[in-house]
Formats: structure tokens, C-alpha cells, sequence
């Protein structure tokens, strides 16, 4: 009589596999609640047509901010998926509440949130500083267009930057077509600076996937150092 055993699954694989939905879960929780906030917050309805193209590009400024909220370091390697995935669904979850009755512009809303959001928790994976300044520096380059000439120096590289910098006037240009600095439902209400500008070299959103792959690398190799070497231990004099 023969006795075959079966191999059982390593702790490390059945804790990673159990976290995938948790990850999935907090990220939709995150998404919906950030996309519920954002329509109150400007009082905008994803089911106008109207208002749809305002809440695209305002879930395009929060989405890497995000990213970075839902982000942490990674224990282990296998740890870095969920990671990424709870950021990936927050993304989606937040494009879905805003765009989701128009199916073309879901597609395009979530490829430019879920690159963002990948990009934000790759920052945060490393240090919550990171993600600090990552999120300040998107915002930064969001608001851009409305104050670059208010600049007290350099206005000459803000109006650069303002140009092809700012992920909501690439994502304008690629999700509605023509000129987005003459479109005056996008800037709800506000006019910029940039308005007598051509809408040339823009940011595109082949530039925020390729600034994933470093995002990533970076949130996989964050999650073999370990805690002590980034926060203190607790208890340590």
C-alpha cells in the first residue's frame, strides 16, 4: 500500500493569496468613497453629460494622491501585488463612480488613474515622505495652468511646465480631442493663462506607463528591506 502526501501550500504563498481580496476590498472602499466625495465635493453628477468630462479630469488630479493613500511598504516581494492591486482597483472604483455611464470615456478616464495610482503607491511603498511629495508635486503641476504667470520668478519654465506637464491637460487632450485650454467646462468656470497656447507636446499618457515601471521596481525592491532600516522600532531609545 502506497501513501502519497500532498505538498501543503507554504504560509507565505496562503497569506498573500488570502490578502488579494482584502486588497481588492480596501481599494474599492477607497475608490468609491473618494469618487462619492469627489462628486459632493464639486457638486457634479456623473449621470449629466455635461458634468461628466469635469469629473474625469478632476478624478485624473486625485489619482495619484490616491494611490499614495492606499499604499504602504511591502513586507515581502509577494506582499507588492496586493499592494499594487488595492491601488489598481481604487483607481478603477473611482473612475467607475464618475464615468462609468459613458463607457469611452471610462476606458480613457481609467488609463490615465490607474497609471497614476500605480505611480502614487510606488512613491508611498518607499517612504510616506515620498508619497508626500509626490502628491504635492502632481498638484503642483495640476494647478499650474491657473498660476504659473502669478509665479514671482521662473514664470518662463511654470508656463513650461503648465504646458507639458499637467496630467489633466494631457488627459483632456487625449480623452476629448481639440484644444482642452479653450473648453471652458473643464476649468469649471476658470479660465488660465495658457488659453492663447497651442495645445502642443502635451503629457501623454505613454509617459505616466513607462514612469510605472520604475514605480513598481521601486515597491518590489522596498519590500526586501526591512521596516527597521525606514521606522524606527518601537521602544527604541
Amino acid at each position: 500500500m502506497t501513501t502519497k502526501f500532498s505538498k501543503s501550500p507554504s504560509p507565505t504563498t496562503t497569506s498573500t493569496m488570502s490578502s488579494l481580496p482584502r486588497a481588492a476590498l480596501a481599494g474599492a472602499t477607497w475608490g468609491v468613497g473618494a469618487g462619492v466625495l469627489l462628486c459632493l465635493g464639486a457638486w457634479l453628477s456623473p449621470l449629466a453629460a455635461s458634468d461628466r468630462p469635469a469629473l474625469a479630469l478632476l478624478a485624473v488630479t486625485i489619482s495619484l494622491p490616491l494611490g499614495c493613500v492606499v499604499g504602504r511598504q511591502p513586507v515581502v516581494p509577494r506582499e507588492a501585488g496586493a499592494v499594487g492591486l488595492r491601488a489598481i482597483v481604487a483607481a478603477l472604483c473611482l473612475t467607475a463612480v464618475v464615468s462609468l455611464a459613458d463607457p469611452a470615456l471610462f476606458l480613457r478616464t481609467a488609463s490615465w488613474c490607474v497609471a497614476a495610482g500605480v505611480i502614487g503607491v510606488g512613491a508611498a511603498s518607499l517612504l510616506r515622505g515620498a508619497g508626500v511629495f509626490a502628491t504635492c508635486f502632481w498638484l503642483v503641476l495640476c494647478a499650474l495652468p491657473f498660476c504659473y504667470d502669478k509665479l514671482p520668478v521662473l514664470q518662463t519654465t511654470g508656463e513650461a511646465w503648465a504646458m507639458q506637464g499637467c496630467p489633466w491637460l494631457g488627459f483632456s487632450q487625449d480623452a476629448f480631442g481639440g484644444d482642452p485650454l479653450r473648453r471652458p467646462v473643464l476649468y469649471l468656470g476658470h479660465w488660465s493663462g495658457l488659453s492663447s497656447h497651442t495645445s502642443m507636446n502635451l503629457l501623454q499618457i505613454s509617459t505616466l506607463w513607462l514612469a510605472c515601471v520604475p514605480a513598481f521596481a521601486a515597491m518590489i525592491l522596498a519590500s526586501g528591506i526591512p521596516r527597521s532600516a525606514i521606522t524606527p522600532e518601537e521602544g527604541a531609545d
